[in-house]
């Protein structure tokens, strides 16, 4: 189990703190996973997961995200991603998933696959694979082909710094690279809506 990060509709960041984990070891995920300059001048709302935050671990908190250019909107606890709260809830494990960091470009030819979340620090070329039964983000130009949610998970998400594939799939979900090779300024995000892959900026 570790800390997750998610794009909400508000539009923010979302980070799940682990429950399992010491609120110190909370903050030092939080610390190495934010400090990409990916997540600057985000906003984040903390989901605390039961965690009992005083005012001091919260005043903290607010210095940590703002070291790396990002500002705290909210606090909630045990907050879902259709925006509601709920009692709290024992999940079953194989609901939890776990993130491996690769960094390094995958290569064409090289296949990289995994049960969880996906993130590649680096580049993934043409004809090189990433496929992850949860998010897939890339920090650095997709090129290659990606599936994520490759369990049957329609709510699991690609993005890229440079969002370029030969192939995107989620769940089952397929689609294929627009004809013209435009190079986006904006990292992207793509999601499944209505049974169709759609791309936006984030």
């Amino acid at each position: 189990m570790a800390i997750e990060i998610k794009g909400i509709t508000i539009p923010a960041l979302l980070i799940n703190l682990d429950s399992l984990m010491s609120i110190e070891g909370n903050f030092e995920e939080i610390q190495n996973k934010m400090s990409s300059t990916f997540f600057s001048n985000s906003k984040v709302v903390i989901n605390t997961n039961g965690l009992d935050l005083g005012e001091m671990e919260k005043d903290r908190l607010h210095d940590i995200l703002r070291e790396h250019g990002s500002l705290i909107v909210d606090f909630k606890s045990n907050f879902h991603l259709d925006g509601r709260e709920k009692k709290k809830v024992i999940e079953p494990s194989n609901e939890k998933r776990t993130l491996m960091t690769v960094s390094k470009t995958i290569r064409g030819g090289q296949r990289v696959t995994y049960d969880g979340d996906l993130m590649i620090i680096g580049n993934v070329n043409p004809g090189a694979y990433v496929i992850a039964t949860g998010n897939i983000i890339v920090f650095g130009v997709l090129k290659g082909v990606a599936h994520a949610g490759a369990g049957g998970d329609e709510e699991a998400v690609v993005i890229a710094l440079n969002l370029r594939p030969q192939q995107l799939k989620i769940a089952n979900i397929v689609t294929r690279p627009p004809d013209d090779d435009i190079q986006s300024l904006y990292p992207e995000r793509a999601f499944v809506k209505d049974k169709t892959i759609q791309i936006e900026k984030i």
